[in-house]
């Protein structure tokens, strides 16, 4: 099974690196260097507060029978790292824009904000997959979000989205990520 989920791990890996590698080009050829420098800007912002994206509560969820004891108290805590992370993002970004005299920061800091919660119960599905091991349904997740984000910045862009090419897209994935895992882990997220 580890050898099975190592394969899985490496085939996501490829896809993923050409997508991007594919995505980056097209974008390159679609966008500016400002629309870049804002995104860069945006990254170095949001990034800080990623670390504390789930408060290290999903490491309680190991095993199956955790998942199932403890994955609604979990998914209780990590949904407010989530929506602290989204308000000190959102707080920072008025800060960060008139620091930068960037105000795009504002909207495609908010975008990123509100995509935080709204990753908070797929994430906590795909721990059940984890623990039941099954590999190949994250692998398949994961080439899924890859093609899909790459997909929609690629799209945005197109549309003329400019920098925002770069935020919008992960309510898409966030949204995908939704559907597909519901798909995959269903029912209510047991437990207290």
């Amino acid at each position: 099974r580890a050898a099975a989920g190592l394969f899985w791990v490496s085939l996501t890996t490829a896809i993923g690196r050409v997508a991007s590698l594919v995505a980056s080009l097209v974008l390159g050829w679609l966008l500016t260097e400002d629309d870049f420098g804002l995104q860069a800007l945006a990254t170095s912002i949001f990034s800080v507060v990623l670390f504390i994206q789930d408060g290290g509560a999903l490491r309680m969820l190991r095993h199956s029978e955790e998942y199932e004891r403890l994955g609604r108290a979990v998914g209780q805590v990590t949904l407010g790292f989530n929506i602290g992370g989204g308000l000190i993002i959102l707080l920072a970004a008025p800060i960060a824009a008139w620091i930068y005299k960037e105000p795009l920061l504002i909207p495609m800091l908010a975008i990123v904000a509100v995509s935080l919660p709204l990753n908070n119960r797929p994430m906590i599905r795909r721990t059940k997959l984890m623990t039941d091991m099954r590999f190949r349904e994250l692998a398949r997740m994961g080439t899924l979000y890859v093609l899909v984000r790459n997909g929609a910045m690629i799209a945005f862009a197109l549309l003329g989205f400019g920098p925002f090419s770069f935020a919008l897209p992960l309510i898409v994935v966030a949204l995908v990520d939704w559907w597909y895992v519901a798909r995959l882990v269903p029912g209510p997220i047991p437990g207290q």
